[in-house]
């Protein structure tokens, strides 16, 4: 984080990044006191807020919002500081940021997304945003609002919130789909009892507000009446010799697609350990297929043990 100090060119604010990179409040505020130039810009476009915040160093972050640095001004890429603080794992640049004249509707240059679109998985940061009047019907560049963007994401939970706090589920991006397009992309029987618990609250919350409910599409339906079921399935071989099909991981004993993901990251990484030649391949296979009677990840685990 040193070399990003050093990015800025001007001495003055170079001496105040590096007071910064070491949390330095101190010596930030006397060089404040100099008149060191809070606007200028280092490396990717940061200003001294950025370079505090993807440093993490809070004291020198909030000493900076407290002498009125800057908290519109865009990196390269056009993100503002509160795209920053939604998109990290660590909810209390939000909470600060927000404690201090800011707009949460700001849009990214780049993209066109707020504050909002940008927590993604960050459930913390979405919630003090929408508590902080958030707009969730601004769309990005693509016409994507934050509903379309958390049913891409399988974001249920938030959905949820969304529509409570006034987002527009009948809004369509430029492709002409709403959010129940995404929505409706993945096979409800394909997930774990506690997602599709929250889809059925989605679906509950569309039919109390007159909302019409999308039908699955046709490809789901003939899906499910052909009895297929979508499974990851192991193969162990050489590559060359050919692949051998050894284990299953049924995406339906998970709770959500990360679990899932986990499962099969698992699988991978513990045969490569042990040096043999495997991949994972994920499809629909039909009621009665033969990889049906193969033993599940854990079971082949606990046999090679």
């Amino acid at each position: 984080m040193s070399n990003f100090a050093e990015g800025f060119t001007d001495p003055g604010v170079s001496k105040l990044a590096a007071a910064v990179v070491e949390d330095n409040v101190g010596k930030v505020n006397e060089l404040l006191a100099k008149g060191a130039d809070l606007s200028g810009v280092g490396i990717c476009g940061w200003n001294v807020l950025m370079l505090a915040l993807a440093a993490r160093k809070r004291a020198a972050f909030r000493a900076l919002l407290d002498a009125g640095v800057d908290t519109t001004h865009r990196d390269e890429d056009g993100a503002t500081v509160l795209h920053f603080a939604a998109r990290i794992d660590d909810p209390w640049y939000m909470q600060t940021l927000l404690e201090y004249p800011v707009d949460v509707n700001v849009t990214d240059l780049d993209d066109g997304v707020t504050p909002l679109i940008a927590t993604r998985r960050n459930y913390e940061q979405f919630q003090m945003l929408l508590a902080a009047g958030a707009d969730p019907n601004i769309p990005d560049l693509s016409g994507d609002t934050a509903l379309h963007h958390a049913a891409m994401l399988m974001l249920y939970r938030q959905i949820l919130d969304l529509l409570e706090a006034g987002a527009d589920p009948t809004s369509s991006n430029g492709d002409g789909d709403t959010f129940q397009d995404y929505l409706n992309s993945i096979d409800p029987l394909d997930q774990g009892p506690e997602m599709r618990e929250e889809r059925a609250q989605i679906t509950a919350w569309l039919q109390e507000h007159s909302i019409p409910v999308e039908p699955l599409p046709e490809e789901i339906i003939q899906e499910r009446s052909s009895g297929a079921r979508h499974r990851a399935v192991g193969h162990i071989g050489d590559g060359a010799g050919g692949w051998t099909p050894t284990f299953t991981i049924d995406s339906s004993e998970f709770d959500d697609v990360i679990e899932f993901g986990k499962a099969i990251e698992s699988a991978l990484n513990e045969l490569q350990q042990h040096n043999i030649p495997a991949k994972v391949v994920q499809r629909r296979y039909p009621a009665g297929d033969p990889i049906f009677s193969l033993p599940s990840w854990e079971e082949y685990r606990s046999r090679a043990d």
